[in-house]
């Protein structure tokens, strides 16, 4: 039988090697190359990773707070983030006048995008939901994306130094006084809520915005709808609330022309656009535990409702039971209430599910809280509710 197989010689016996002679001084540059983009790239990740503030998403003790002293339920006191400082508050912020903040309702988004040319700085539509505040004559707009993001802008505003939160997951807004004494605090975020509701902590005067990684065993930690401090050296101290309102930009901008408007921090223009919990919003499930939970066959624990507080008289308007008063009213959109002597005039904007109050006496001390029914019943269980 013939033999079919070709004759074995050296050069068939085995593959040639790849020598360095050829291709592998290519592939090894190559691989240098890849390996020092992957570097350069992760590298400062891995490093903040490794020296991130405290908190591990698991214990409360983990966020390096005192809490020996801790005045509220210990069991309703969670981690809500990753880590203290996790939320990228505020410091200092710009401002611009109304003139630069009007954008074209089609283009918003577009412009957000492209938030790094000055030429794309115009942001808000007249439907925009802002927080309002305004102090010694002076009104500034704070957009609700843009809290979504940040929740704590620490601000000056009529020269009083001023924390104006906004915490979405009870949809709550409160404005504060920074000032403690002698002191003026710079509030930040510790990672940790109670009764769902958020837990901020007064940062060192000396503590930078991009190094939050000291152990601060002398912070206290401060509630926001309580407005104290709920741990922590200053523990019992309560933050001076200032008047705040949720409404729309062009209901603000018409009553308030000279009103200037927080200027967002243009890296984080992507965020902004996809900041809106509405998938939150719409359903009934909560984050975090919350006790007491209001009554099943009273409101839903989601209703926003306002918070109202007028010479010491506090009363909890529902916006839908407004919007019903309104709906009977001569505009439309208006209504009156009379609360502890004083008049009330409030104007609902039913769609977007708010409302602005006005008390008939100028010289009134007027509060506004806008914030989810649940939480509001959590921390004030025993409030007067208004009823149809």
């Amino acid at each position: 039988m013939p033999n079919l197989m070709p004759e074995m010689t050296e050069s068939t016996a085995q593959p040639k090697l790849l020598t360095f002679g050829s291709i592998g001084w290519v592939l090894l540059l190559m691989a240098i190359i890849c390996t020092a983009l992957v570097v350069w790239a992760v590298g400062p990740a891995v490093m903040r990773g490794g020296k991130r503030p405290p908190g591990d998403n698991k214990t409360i003790e983990s966020y390096g707070f005192d809490l020996s002293n801790l005045s509220v339920p210990r069991g309703l006191v969670v981690p809500a983030v990753m880590h203290r400082d996790m939320v990228p508050v505020m410091f200092d912020p710009q401002h611009s006048g109304p003139d630069d903040t009007v954008a074209d309702p089609a283009d918003r988004w577009k412009k957000m995008q492209r938030a790094n040319d000055i030429k794309y700085g115009k942001y808000l539509v007249p439907n925009d939901k802002v927080l309002g505040v305004t102090i010694n004559g002076e009104s500034r707009a704070y957009p609700l994306f843009v809290m979504y993001v940040h929740e704590i802008i620490n601000d000056t505003l009529g020269g009083v130094p001023i924390a104006v939160t906004h915490h979405w997951p009870c949809d709550s807004a409160v404005v504060f006084d920074r000032r403690v004494g002698d002191a003026v605090l710079t509030l930040g975020v510790s990672g940790l809520v109670y009764n769902s509701n958020a837990l901020y902590y007064d940062r060192p005067g000396d503590m930078s915005e991009d190094d939050p990684l000291q152990q601060l065993p002398a912070s206290s930690l401060w509630n926001q709808l309580l407005g104290q401090a709920v741990s922590g050296p200053l523990v019992g101290k309560e933050l001076v609330k200032q008047p705040c309102e949720v409404t729309n930009w062009g209901d603000w901008s018409a009553r308030h022309p000279d009103t200037t408007v927080l200027h967002r921090n243009n890296s984080m223009a992507s965020r902004y656009a996809d900041a809106t919990p509405t998938p939150y919003f719409k359903s009934d499930k909560l984050m975090f535990p919350v006790e007491p939970m209001p009554p099943s066959n009273a409101l839903p624990a989601k209703a926003r409702v306002l918070a109202v507080t007028v010479n010491g008289h506090r009363r909890v308007f529902p916006i839908a039971l407004l919007a019903q008063w309104a709906k009977a009213s001569d505009d439309g959109k208006s209504c009156t209430h009379e609360l502890g002597g004083t008049i009330l005039h409030f104007t609902v904007d039913s769609i977007n599910e708010i409302a602005t109050v006005q008390a008939a006496d100028p010289n009134a001390s007027l509060l506004i809280t806008p914030v989810f029914w649940f939480a509001w019943h959590a921390m004030h269980p025993d409030d007067d509710v208004a009823m149809p």
